[in-house]
């Protein structure tokens, strides 16, 4: 899947013009559609006993991305009992109606998703931010049909993709989630299209293959970097306040949970 921005917007200076890195990133750019085809449509290069996969996710027409993967390696705090309701004006959005991003203060969920291997992160983070005035914008849903490329005249692709993009480039704050157990070459794509933005916010957890890119970019563009989904929902709270949102909106502390190392 493809993410994309906000109302509030850093638009970024471009640099001078220089052609090897232009042709540098084309390069990037090409590898990391190839590297998403093949992830859809053939085996990945990680076992099947360190890949978690959707239960029952399969069927005759296509993939459910929504379907339960379970979260074995503990990534994921359960959410407390006592957490606050929802807040009134809370708006959780998926594709494929935009929602008005023109007010308020808002959230888009950019990170794996993986035809749905990766576990139900955004789900997870939904539940999370509901009692704060704020739309999250949520990418993952519905039926993928596994035989078809994602080829940008296929119209439900492109309904999905021009989606992603318009609530990136309209939403306040960015935030990232990178599967340990996934290689997520879209979202490390979207990563580099967005790092200057200073509207990102990312989890990395340690173990992830590309994790020593993913600080690395952080550090340079000094965005907010969590290792533990934990740690991540403050920097999302703190960069919303940032933003503008009323320092009275906040929320309480997750529960810290160690992520199990790989077998």
């Amino acid at each position: 899947m493809v993410p994309a921005a906000s109302n509030n917007t850093h638009t970024p200076t471009a640099p001078d013009f220089n052609p090897s890195l232009t042709r540098a990133s084309t390069i990037a750019s090409n590898r990391a559609l190839q590297l998403s085809n093949h992830l859809i449509h053939s085996t990945t290069n990680m076992s099947a006993s360190t890949t978690p996969q959707p239960a029952q996710a399969a069927t005759t027409v296509g993939t459910n991305i929504d379907a339960d993967v379970p979260d074995i390696y503990n990534h994921l705090p359960a959410l407390p009992q006592n957490w606050p309701e929802a807040h009134p004006d809370f708006l959780h959005s998926q594709p494929p109606v935009e929602p008005d991003l023109t007010k308020g203060f808002s959230v888009f969920t950019a990170g794996s998703i993986e035809m749905g291997r990766a576990i139900k992160w955004q789900t997870r983070l939904v539940d999370v931010l509901r009692p704060l005035p704020v739309t999250v914008c949520n990418p993952r849903r519905g039926m993928w049909e596994t035989h078809k490329t994602p080829e940008a005249n296929d119209n439900a692709f492109q309904v999905q993709v021009k989606w992603e993009l318009s609530c990136l480039e309209k939403v306040s704050v960015i935030c990232f989630y990178f599967d340990r157990e996934t290689l997520s070459p879209v979202t490390l794509l979207e990563l580099g299209l967005w790092a200057h933005s200073k509207k990102v916010v990312v989890c990395c957890p340690t173990g992830f293959w590309k994790g020593g890119n993913v600080r690395i970019v952080c550090e340079r563009y000094g965005i907010p970097f969590a290792e533990t989904f934990s740690e991540l929902v403050p920097e999302i709270v703190k960069m919303l306040h940032e933003k503008g949102m009323d320092s009275q909106w906040t929320l309480p502390a997750l529960p810290v949970v160690k992520p199990l190392p790989k077998n």
